[in-house]
This record gives structure tokens, sequence and C-alpha cells, in this order.
């Protein structure tokens, strides 16, 4: 999973104003502390535990507190004390809500991005086809069943964001899949 997210790390090396949403445990967010040393960070997640895990591996990582503010709220309650990110990632997110959840997710973080803004996407997808598509179905069944009871996940299926992202200006530039196709990794382009 680690792999994927960092996927595009370096081809997004030149952003100065990061916004993370859902980062999770932080170890995207540490690999970002020594591959973007000179980009600020926002890290907006609901759960306070989350926030201070990604802070203690923000902190292993050598990155510096001045460059880091951990936002602890719902992302669609959360209004940008400033707008402008130049890079807006969401990792394993998006795919944890239904579809019109989704779309406001995508509205709002686009509205908090640039008119030239990149956006890193990790997250599960299904394969087109064969033995693939259908361990992907049965493994993203159980997964979608387990988060539903343990950490109150939304979606009951996967929603493919791509439309959603083309109607707020970004334009798919890169998709790697890992894993059997069963994970996409994505970078996304804004041009004014």
């Amino acid at each position: 999973m680690q792999r994927a997210r960092v996927a595009h790390l370096s081809s997004v090396a030149d952003a100065r104003r990061v916004l993370i949403a859902g980062e999770g445990n932080g170890s995207f967010l540490a690999a970002c502390a020594r591959a973007l040393p000179e980009a600020s960070f926002t890290v907006i997640d609901e759960s306070p535990a989350m926030l201070q895990r990604a802070a203690a591996s923000w902190k292993k990582a050598g990155g510096d507190e001045g460059r880091v503010r951990f936002v602890c709220e719902n992302l669609l309650t959360w209004a940008p004390e400033e707008p402008g990110y130049d890079l807006i990632v969401t990792h394993f997110f998006l795919d944890c809500f239904p579809e019109e959840t989704l779309r406001l997710i995508t509205m709002k973080l686009a509205s908090a991005a640039t008119s030239n803004s990149r956006w890193l996407i990790t997250d599960f997808c299904e394969p087109e086809c064969g033995l693939a598509r259908l361990r992907a179905r049965v493994m993203l069944r159980g997964a979608y069943l387990l988060f539903r009871n343990l950490a109150g996940v939304q979606a009951r299926q996967l929603v493919k964001p791509d439309a959603m992202l083309e109607n707020v200006g970004f334009q798919l530039f890169s998709r790697v899949t890992s894993d059997w196709g069963m994970m996409h990794s994505d970078l996304w382009t804004r041009s004014s």
C-alpha cells in the first residue's frame, strides 16, 4: 500500500502547499517530510487518534513542526483558512464514501485547490475482467463489511470518482495499477 501511495511523489516535488485528507497513520506524510522539503502541509482527519499517529510519524521522520498543521474536523464542515493548495492528496480516502457524499467532498477539496493544482489519489478498484476481478470483488465486499462495522465507513461499494474530478476541472495525467489491478495510484492535474 505504501508503494502505491508514493508512486507519483517524485512528480510533485515542487509542491509548496499540500492538503492531505484522511492521512491515517502518517506513513505518506512521513515520506513527504523527506521528498517535499520546501512544502507546508495541512492534514485533515476527523479522528484524533489518527492525527496523533500521523503527528508521531511526521516527528519520527524528522519533519519540522512548523511545516505541518493537523486539523481534527469533518471534511464536509471544514472551511480552509486560505484556499490555494497546489497539491491535494486523498489516499485510501475517497473509497470510503457513497456517491453523493463523494461528490460533495470532491467539490470541497477542489474549491481549496489552485487553478493549476495536482491531486494524488490511491484507492481500491475492480479490474475489468477475469480472475483478478473476481478476487477483487470478494476482497472488497469483505473489506466494506468489516470497515462499515468497525470504523463506520459509509460506503457499501466502490464509487469511481473520475467523472467527479473531471467536473471540477481535473484531468487524469497518470494511473498506475498494482495488486492484480485492485489498487490504482493516480496523478490528476488541473490547468487554468
